[in-house]
């Protein structure tokens, strides 16, 4: 592994664990083996280096949406459970790899919104998050767009929030000698986002 790659891994982690504002270059520093010049070399600054780890797999997320979008539409009747299909499962793929540091991180910048890492989060997402509701308001062409953004903002929380703590939901929703199945638990959120979406109670 590239030292940059090794300095990524690191702040993923730690600003997973501890928050971007209680994480300091010098912490990561330590963890990853490098010194401040490698930082940088790589990134430049802490704020940097952020804007990096959110672009590092949001570009993956993205592509695969691009492909579910494109489906959504050109169907002649876009379904909701494909549209909550594409918040969710590019993400729970992260989440089943064992990947959930970056989902928990950009969990906690929306939810915090503080910056930096608000701005880059509404930039690399609002694109796609436009032809969500586009193709939400076809599925109900009565909603109001106050109504598409509150329900596309509230699914994408709940995504992250169960999926940046996937293994604690899994004990949670079963028991913590025989945890709840990691499909079964995608499963039940991706049909709680389709609720969230439709407006149904």
């Amino acid at each position: 592994m590239s030292q940059r790659d090794v300095l990524l891994e690191t702040a993923e982690r730690l600003f997973a664990e501890r928050g971007y504002g209680a994480t300091s270059l010098r912490a990561i520093m330590a963890e990853a083996g490098t010194n401040v010049a490698a930082v940088n070399y790589h990134f430049g600054s802490k704020d940097a280096l952020l804007a990096e780890l959110i672009r590092s797999r949001s570009d993956a997320i993205r592509a695969d949406r691009e492909e579910r979008l494109a489906a959504l539409e050109s169907a002649d009747h876009p379904d909701v459970d494909e549209l909550a299909a594409t918040l969710v499962e590019p993400v729970a793929a992260l989440a089943l790899r064992g990947e959930d540091a970056w989902i928990r991180l950009v969990g906690e910048i929306a939810g915090s919104r503080r910056e930096p890492g608000w701005s880059l989060l509404n930039e690399t997402f609002a694109p796609q998050a436009n032809r969500i509701g586009r193709v939400l308001r076809r599925i109900d062409p009565d909603l109001r767009l106050s109504s598409v953004r509150f329900r596309i903002a509230e699914a994408t929380s709940l995504c992250f929030r169960v999926l940046g703590d996937l293994e604690f939901v899994r004990g949670n929703v079963g028991t913590p000698a025989r945890p709840a199945p990691a499909a079964h638990v995608v499963e039940d959120l991706q049909n709680a986002v389709a609720a969230i979406l439709a407006g149904r109670p």
